[in-house]
């Protein structure tokens, strides 16, 4: 009975209370509001996570973008003892904090122990603090709550932040070796590559050399005729000698003069000599500009000899000249065949007529001989010859074959390289065909850089041939068939282009040396052949000639060409695609 009336009594009593609060005018205590600051947190966590792992992103995705993958493998090493030193850091500032847990707590938040049960007493005295209206005591409470609630989040937050960073640094660092391995792998196949390339081009240059290896056994077999033509050499020595005792004042023969033997051994070993590519050496068959190179190059030092130097390697390469060749040459050629020449003009057996009609082959000949002169080669099979760097003086090459034959750096002299009529050939050559002019053969031929003067290719077929950069002086072109043929950059002075077919020739560059070229040459084409409106004409002075690569040899062309002498410069104003397109057009209307 008595603990119900105590429990009455303690019913009246909060019911008195709370009525007195009710009425009372005074303000009740304040209400202790705990602040959600766990939610509050995490979220901010969250955000700061985000931002950071964007830092992160960026700080290794711009060096990514901007250096190379190279740069980052050479450097992964680096990059790798950075992360794992600021793991270590990482791992020793997490060590500090759980060994010093404590002070810290202490020093920032005023508590050291944080553990739930800790929050039931300062829970339980601000319930009773407010309930017995003691707002001091209450607000104690709850600052006391407070802090415990501020340590235990900030031990959580610590903790989620000791475990993120070490989770992150471990995540960076297994990122970073398995990226490395990938670079690596990357730069393994990169380098696999590169040998597997390697090896591609030393499986071709093993192919070039088996190449070299065969040309150089064909040679090989080549050369075994060498003991033949030495042989004939002597044959035609002994018997030249017996056909001077004739008492003739200039020993000349006829090739029809030797005995049949020989001559069929000639015939035999033209045909049986083959062409083929050999090694050349780095100075054979060297010009005088070459020479003249090393001669001086070597003092260099001296701007003016440095200039030489250069002035005539450049004009070299603007030819498109290259007499100094290192390896194979570069198209097969027969010096077995160009020495059978050499020792017919050796022993002055100067006309081959009897040997072309009986089948005598001279193409791709190697002629060698520094001076071919009064030799008769008409009609003679001469295609893929080489002459290039031979004085060529008084030759007879009229309606011969010479097609790709080359002439360059010649001196092509009072020779004939034109047709010839039909009534001035062997009857056995003429055949039946009935053909009143038998043309020379001279498609393709290269003349660059010649010296052509007072020389005939009149009735000539050369169509396609290259006279670029040669002096042509006092020559007869009457009548030659020049289609596509390039005179580009040449000297030209007394020409005679008279009935010559220009079709799509060109003359871009040439020197001449009258006002009146290009109106000459329209009235002299062949079925205006050659149109004047292509080009104009700049005067530019004797001086500029100098420049030209030949410029110390064009007093063949006259011995009246001095410095007072007028020069002008053929320069190409319309493309020549541009022209055929205008006269299509023209034939349309």
């Amino acid at each position: 009975m008595k603990q119900a009336g105590d429990k009455g009594n303690l019913l009246d009593v909060n019911r008195a209370a709370d009525k007195h609060a009710r009425m009372s005018d005074e303000p009740t205590s304040p209400e202790i509001e705990i602040p959600k600051v766990l939610g509050a947190g995490a979220r901010s966590t969250n955000v700061w996570w985000g931002v950071g792992i964007f830092v992160l992103g960026l700080v290794a995705g711009v060096p990514l973008a901007l250096v190379s993958l190279d740069a980052i493998i050479d450097n992964a090493l680096v990059i790798f003892l950075v992360l794992f030193g600021l793991l270590l850091l990482a791992g020793a500032v997490v060590i500090v904090i759980i060994a010093f847990r404590r002070p810290i707590l202490q020093t920032v938040v005023k508590r050291s122990e944080v553990e739930m049960e800790r929050f039931a007493r300062p829970m339980a005295e601000v319930a009773k603090h407010a309930a017995a209206q003691r707002v001091a005591e209450a607000t104690e409470a709850a600052r006391e709550l407070g802090e415990l609630m501020l340590a235990r989040y900030a031990w959580v937050a610590t903790r989620r932040w000791m475990v993120a960073t070490i989770t992150a640094f471990i995540a960076s660092i297994a990122a970073l070796a398995g990226s490395a391995l990938l670079f690596q792998q990357n730069q393994l196949l990169r380098t696999q590559i590169g040998l597997m390339q390697q090896q591609n081009d030393r499986f071709s240059d093993q192919n070039a050399l088996f190449l070299q290896q065969i040309e150089l056994g064909d040679a090989q077999r080549s050369a075994g005729i060498v003991p033949e033509i030495l042989e004939i050499g002597s044959l035609l020595g002994s018997e030249t000698t017996k056909l001077a005792k004739d008492g003739r004042p200039a020993p000349i023969f006829k090739d029809e003069e030797l005995s049949q033997a020989l001559r069929s051994r000639i015939i035999a070993a033209t045909n049986a000599a083959r062409p083929y590519r050999y090694l050349a050496s780095p100075i054979d068959r060297i010009g005088e500009s070459e020479l003249a190179v090393m001669s001086i190059e070597r003092r260099a030092d001296v701007n003016k000899v440095r200039d030489v130097v250069q002035t005539l390697r450049d004009a070299d390469a603007e030819i498109g000249i290259n007499l100094v060749q290192d390896g194979l040459i570069d198209r097969p050629t027969s010096p077995e065949r160009g020495q059978i020449i050499s020792l017919l003009y050796n022993n002055r057996v100067l006309s081959t007529g009897w040997l072309t009609l009986n089948g005598a082959d001279f193409s791709f000949a190697e002629v060698r001989v520094p001076l071919l002169s009064v030799i008769n080669l008409e009609n003679a099979q001469l295609r893929f010859a080489d002459f290039s760097g031979v004085n060529v003086n008084n030759v007879q090459l009229g309606a011969a074959y010479m097609e790709q034959t080359r002439f360059i750096r010649s001196i092509i002299a009072g020779s004939d390289l034109g047709g010839l009529s039909s009534d001035s050939l062997n009857p056995l050559i003429q055949g039946s065909g009935g053909l009143v002019v038998w043309h020379s053969q001279l498609g393709g031929a290269d003349f660059r850089a010649a010296i052509i003067s007072k020389s005939r290719f009149a009735d000539a077929n050369a169509a396609g041939a290259n006279f670029d950069y040669a002096l042509i002086g006092q020559s007869d072109f009457t009548n030659a068939a020049l289609a596509v043929t390039t005179f580009r950059n040449a000297v030209i002075r007394d020409v005679d282009f008279t009935g010559a077919d220009f079709e799509k020739s060109d003359f871009d560059g040439a020197y001449v040396f009258t006002d009146t070229f290009l109106d000459d040459m329209a009235r002299e084409a062949a079925n205006a052949t050659f149109d004047a409106s292509q080009y104009r004409l700049d005067k530019v002075g004797f001086a500029q000639l100098n420049t030209h690569p030949n410029s110390a040899q064009v007093w063949y062309l006259g011995d009246d060409i001095d410095e007072n002498t007028d020069v002008w410069r053929v320069v190409r104003v319309k493309d020549i695609n541009e022209v055929e397109a205008g006269a299509s057009d023209d034939n349309a209307g």
